[in-house]
């Protein structure tokens, strides 16, 4: 699925990393079916990517803050 935008976006590490939390709790909570979530996790995987230093990609920094 490509999406070409024609505006340049810019976005706060912050509001990447409350986008990662979103998906991570409605893929708790079963918000997604089965055949979604290869998509969601390649996607949540791009914005990890643009907030984690590459040598760094574990999850550590997007623990809940609960």
């Amino acid at each position: 699925m490509e999406i070409e935008l024609e505006e340049t976006v810019e976005l706060k590490k912050e509001q990447v990393l409350v986008m990662i939390n979103i998906m991570d709790t409605c893929a708790k909570r079963g918000a997604f079916e089965g055949s979604e979530l290869e998509s969601v996790g390649k996607f949540r995987g791009i914005l990890a990517g643009f907030v984690q230093p590459p040598e760094d990609n574990q999850d550590s920094d997007l623990a809940d803050p609960e």
